[in-house]
Parts: C-alpha cells; structure tokens; sequence
C-alpha cells in the first residue's frame, strides 16, 4: 500500500513540475520560504485565526514567520471536538499544546469590568454570536476535557492508515 501511495505522489508531484503548477501546500511553503528569505517589513498588531483546530505545520510556519517579523500578538479561535482535516495536514497537537508554542504570548489580567452585562453560553451554543470577548470558564487539563487531548478518533484511525 505504502508503495502505491510513493508512486502515486511521485507522479503527483512530477506532474506539476511538468506543468509548472503548484499545489495549495506547494504555494504555502513557497510563501514562507519567501517571507524567511526577503525579511519583509509587516506593521500588524495582530493575527487572527479562525478554526484553529485545523492549521498544518506548513501554515503555522507561515503564521510564526509573518509573527517574528511583525511582533504582532496572536488570536486565535478553534474547538478540538470539529477538528476534521487531518487528513489535508492538519495536526491537533498544535491546538491542544498552544501554550508550549506561544508562551512569550504572556499573560494579563483584565478588571474594571465589573458593571457590564455578561451572559454564559456553552462552547458550541456560543459558536456564531460574533461576541466581542469570550471567556471559558472551568477548562480541564484531561484527556476528554477543554480542549480535548484526544489527538485521534479511534473510529477514524482506521481509515486514515495507509
């Protein structure tokens, strides 16, 4: 099987070399390696991130390049339990361990708000309020806590062996 997949990619990959094309994966490395070598000048206080859940190393490669070059601070919004791309690259690990890999992120403590109106929704129901600020309460460091630990679904491991 494994050497099927070899040939089959190698072919892929000749394939657009022939072509002169690349691949999303091929134009996100290409991105990157352009960024490391022409050191561009990035003025963004921010990086925000939608469905974190699903980033691959190539793409979190590009984000810590433009970051390093910026200084800008990362925001980030996913949820492990809809994280369903493993299979086009994406690594959880990279979602459940975001502090081993933003620790210089630091950390603040916000006060003054005392007076304003907050309402408590779960994770999932609050999915698509467009809230200005969020915060979750009572997280667990467990393997089905939040975020889950659990980097596979026994019930899709099978079909992701090749």
């Amino acid at each position: 099987m494994r050497i099927q997949y070899a040939r089959c990619l190698e072919k892929y990959d000749n394939t657009l070399k022939e072509r002169n094309e690349l691949d999303f994966n091929d134009m996100i490395n290409f991105a990157t390696e352009l960024i490391s070598q022409n050191k561009p000048k990035y003025s963004y206080k921010y990086i925000i991130i939608d469905e974190y859940q699903d980033i691959s190393f190539s793409r979190f490669k590009l984000i810590m390049e433009i970051r390093e070059l910026s200084g800008a601070r990362l925001v980030c919004v996913g949820d492990d339990r809809q994280s369903i791309y493993r299979f086009a690259g994406s690594d959880i690990s990279l979602f459940c361990n975001f502090g081993k890999y933003f620790e210089s992120q630091g950390k603040s403590e916000v006060k003054g708000f005392e007076e304003i109106d907050i309402s408590y929704l779960t994770a999932h129901r609050s999915k698509g309020t467009e809230a200005d600020n969020v915060i979750v309460l009572k997280l667990r460091n467990h393997l089905l806590g939040f975020p889950n630990k659990m980097t596979d679904d026994p019930l899709l491991s099978p079909l992701l062996r090749t």
